[in-house]
């Protein structure tokens, strides 16, 4: 229930929104009440911005959930921020959040940016879940599409293979080690 302030966000990265091989979306996380571990801060996986580029959509899921727990166990950072500032981030950052476990409500304002020249996507999983449709969307659709609804067929740009990069935790450092 993504109502439930105590629920977690597990680990994930998040939809493609243009081709990330030739360009870079970003997200502007704005708090707007203080956070940390015990109310719920962003925790991140420092570099992971490069890796998984390809495309990645809605009900696709984290592309290695059999790494998911050592994930969040040993490599994730927490991100506290105090109200009033921004984490800016790309979509494919690994991320998530622990639950929020204090009786207050947090409170953030999000908005994303693409470059001009790009084409904003959506991206769904299709046809049992081998499959992925990019389709070509406006601005107008996020604001106003049902969550989960896939655009009419005419606005698909592509049909392609789910096949996200193998991921090698070895790029990447434990907090606390060198």
């Amino acid at each position: 229930n993504p109502g439930d302030a105590r629920v977690a966000v597990e680990v994930q990265q998040d939809w493609s929104l243009v081709d990330e091989v030739r360009l870079w979306s970003r997200r502007f996380w704005v708090r707007l009440c203080d956070v940390h571990r015990g109310n719920g801060c962003l925790r991140a996986l420092p570099g992971s911005h490069l890796f998984n580029r390809g495309v990645r959509g809605h009900g696709q899921g984290f592309a290695h959930p059999g790494l998911a727990d050592l994930i969040q166990e040993r490599y994730l950072v927490d991100v506290p921020m105090a109200a009033g500032q921004a984490f800016v981030s790309t979509q494919s950052l690994i991320h998530a959040s622990p639950p929020n476990d204090s009786p207050d409500v947090r409170v953030a304002a999000c908005a994303l940016a693409v470059p001009a020249e790009s084409v904003l996507w959506f991206v769904g999983v299709e046809r049992g879940g081998s499959e992925v449709g990019v389709y070509a969307v406006d601005d107008e659709f996020y604001l106003s599409h049902h969550f989960g609804a896939v655009p009419p067929v005419e606005r698909r740009l592509a049909l392609v293979e789910r096949a996200p990069e193998p991921l090698d935790l070895s790029r990447f450092a434990a907090p606390g080690t060198p």
